[in-house]
């Protein structure tokens, strides 16, 4: 149905659906039904709804026959339409021998604005009910079940009244006749999914209700299930879900037939009380069995009952000795507690442990025989007698008196690493039931607690949440900084530098301890004139020194000289020509002209698939890939330049010294050399004595220059840079 203004502020009930429910009268005209009934209803609904004057339904061609019979319907499948007399008025039209109603003009009761007050308090209403049964539905999974808690809830909480009744007065005032019960659980049932049709008896002057249940329809008169005058507490079973025959004292309707005998003979039609459901998974009630004097727990699939509680010394007194022949006791349920009567005192009893409480004796002038829980609350019901009607008395509350807030001495705080405090929280009422705090930390390495206290692990942020018993929460956060480490020393990449003019120089500084807080640094120059200073960066200006000072946030400080003279007017390399094997390494160093700096030269190869730069500052160093001629290009910051050319050969295969053997005495010197294949390269060859204490070399590059120091055998050996190895026979004498 398309929600219109009257269906605002809608909590859980909603709107009638007329799907849900039907009318008796209509249902003979099959193939009006079948093609317009339907659309037309919904549309005469939506315009009572709307409040609209007059509706134009002409172009259905519905006969005049029907008006009745649709204002009707429309009114008896939604209940909210209080403010619409049953009367209707309607114009017609002919077109080819056919009249047809052009337009319906409702009667309002109620003003506008009065009839949605009525929506929103019939509805507010109809809440009570489903939130009254909410605890029972959260068991009832079948429409047995869900039909038998409304039958019920609209018995006990309703008195049957004729005069100044209607659908908006059961369910708002708790007054009514027949065809406001009948719409009113009707309306309910819809909102559980429960579809049912309304019949209507001239003959009888009555309403009643036909509900299907598992596919099947039953006959269910509630008026007629509800004691007169009323009994609160009281509930009585004999018209709920029976046949057709069974019905036999209704009559004067034409309508789909219940044909369905299933619970024509059940037990639950003598019983007297409130039924609750038992739980999910059984197909049982509680009930009162009255006549055995017991509460039993009844399966409403075998019709079997077992009992739970006798009651058979639970009599009623009519003063001195005398005693009425029943029992008289309410049964209702709450948080899966059932709560019951004697004549002096009411009990729970929970199914979970078979255990029986007292909840309240009885200090009233008369005795119980009746209980009612509403919104939570425990009434009794106490009278004179039982033929009379009774007066519900306030017992206690049963909703538990839950936390509402919880509240933290601090909602933020810093600790240092190691620290700990403790959190207070406070419970909003200071008389909750259940004031039991959990305490989480959303992050345990930062932080954990403990019963409120907190203690810092590492450094960063956590929040730590305080959480009722009943899920309210109230959280802190928590920011864990490391403690104050002070700064011990610092030290300087250089201490003393010489830099050519215009040249730039990064100094880096070094912290002690490395765990120091605060490593913030400052840098000065005593003399700006001669080199200037920025973040390490040191810029030579002019000739002469200047000292560098770096500087901790607690004073502590390095010095570095430096020395400025005139920038370079040339460069040189150590070497202009080197021959290579394949797979050599080999180091260049540079120089300037002399009265000049340059404190950073930078190399570079024009072939990198021939020569590798391994290192390009200070010293270049390279290693050959393969064969061939590349150039090493050393560059000073002012562009100054020299060139090394690199000739690579193969990795040499072989290498032989010049001598094979020498003899000699204790105390001379002698030398070797060496040689390899003319087209293999190798730029160094190192030398080594096997027995330094008989031959200690002096030279091991280039020659191999040697000193006897005693009597005895030992080897040269000459080594080229790929392993390849010749050896030299050295024999010393006295």
């Amino acid at each position: 149905m398309t929600t219109s203004y009257l269906s605002t502020n809608i909590n859980a009930a909603q709107l009638s659906d007329s799907s849900m429910v039907q009318v008796c009268e209509l249902v003979g005209n099959t193939k009006f039904i079948s093609t317009n009934y339907q659309q037309v209803l919904q549309k005469i609904i939506q315009s009572y709804l709307n409040y609209e004057s007059e509706l134009d339904i002409s172009s259905y061609k519905v006969s005049p026959s029907y008006a009745m019979s649709l204002h009707l319907a429309a009114i008896k499948t939604t209940p909210e339409l209080s403010y619409i007399d049953n009367s209707i008025t309607y114009s017609t039209a002919k077109e080819q021998g056919q009249t047809y109603l052009v337009k319906l003009k409702p009667h309002y009761i109620y003003s506008k604005e009065q009839a949605k007050k009525i929506i929103q308090e019939y509805h507010s209403a109809a809440d009570f009910y489903l939130n009254q049964v909410k605890d029972n539905l959260s068991v009832c999974n079948d429409d047995f079940s869900k039909a038998l808690l409304l039958h019920d809830e609209l018995i006990l909480e309703n008195r049957y009244q004729l005069s100044g009744s209607s659908p908006y007065t059961l369910m708002v005032k708790h007054f009514g006749k027949c065809e406001d019960y009948t719409r009113t659980y009707a309306y309910l049932l819809g909102q559980l999914g429960i579809h049912t049709e309304i019949i209507s008896s001239q003959n009888m002057n009555h309403e009643w209700l036909r509900a299907k249940l598992d596919g099947k329809y039953y006959n269910i008169d509630v008026t007629w299930d509800d004691p007169t005058p009323d009994k609160p507490g009281f509930a009585n079973h004999d018209y709920f879900l029976l046949s057709d025959s069974a019905n036999y004292d209704h009559y004067g309707f034409c309508c789909i037939n219940s044909t369905d005998k299933k619970y024509d003979n059940s037990r639950f039609h003598s019983y007297i009380s409130k039924m609750c459901k038992v739980n999910s998974t059984e197909k049982a009630v509680y009930a009162t069995d009255s006549t055995n004097k017991k509460i039993v727990k009844y399966n409403y699939v075998t019709n079997a009952a077992q009992t739970i509680i006798d009651l058979k010394d639970s009599v009623w007194s009519a003063g001195g000795r005398a005693i009425w022949p029943g029992i008289y006791t309410g049964l209702d349920m709450y948080n899966g507690i059932l709560y019951y009567n004697t004549a002096d005192a009411i009990y729970a009893y929970n199914p979970n442990n078979k255990t029986i409480n007292k909840v309240s004796g009885n200090s009233y002038s008369y005795q119980y025989y009746g209980l009612r829980i509403r919104n939570g609350k425990l009434y009794g019901v106490t009278a004179a007698s039982p033929n009379v009607s009774g007066n519900e008395v306030f017992i206690k509350s049963l909703v538990p008196n839950n936390p509402t807030s919880i509240k933290l001495n601090k909602t933020s705080l810093t600790l240092v690493k190691g620290s700990s405090e403790t959190l207070t929280a406070s419970i909003a009422p200071a008389n909750a039931d259940n004031k039991t705090v959990t305490w989480t930390s959303s992050n345990t390495k930062t932080v954990t607690v403990n019963n409120g206290k907190i203690t810092a692990v590492s450094a960063g942020t956590a929040n730590i949440t305080a959480k009722t018993s009943n899920g309210k929460t109230a959280v802190c956060q928590v920011t864990v900084k490391n403690p104050q480490i002070a700064v011990s020393g610092v030290s300087l990449n250089k201490t003393s530098l010489c830099l050519g003019k215009g040249e730039s120089f990064v100094l880096k500084s070094d912290i002690l301890p490395s765990n120091a807080t605060n490593k913030t640094v400052t840098w000065t120059t005593s003399n700006n004139k001669v080199a200037v200073v920025s973040e390490g960066k040191v810029t030579a200006k002019e000739n002469g020194t200047a000292v560098i000072t770096v500087k901790t946030n607690n004073g502590k400080t390095a010095k570095c000289t430096v020395t400025v003279q005139k920038a370079p007017s040339s460069v040189t390399l150590s070497k202009n020509t080197v021959n290579l094997g394949v797979g050599e390494s080999f180091s260049l160093s540079s120089s300037v002209n002399y009265g000049s700096a340059c404190a950073v030269c930078t190399y570079q190869t024009n072939n990198s698939s021939i020569l590798k730069m391994t290192s390009t500052e200070v010293t270049g160093s390279f290693k050959a890939l393969k064969t061939g001629t590349a150039y090493v290009t050393v560059k000073t910051y002012n562009g100054k330049q020299a060139v090394c050319k690199v000739i690579v050969k193969s990795a040499p295969t072989w290498i032989s010294m010049d001598k094979k053997s020498i003899t000699m005495k204790v105390g001379q010197t002698a030398s070797v050399s060496s040689y390899i294949a003319s087209n293999a390269g190798c730029a160094t060859k190192t030398y080594r004595s096997s027995d330094s204490s008989i031959v200690k070399m002096t030279k091991t590059d280039g020659t191999g220059e040697f000193k006897a120091l005693k009597a005895g055998t030992a080897y040269v050996v000459v080594r080229t840079y790929n392993g390849k190895e010749a050896t030299c026979k050295i024999t010393v004498k006295r």
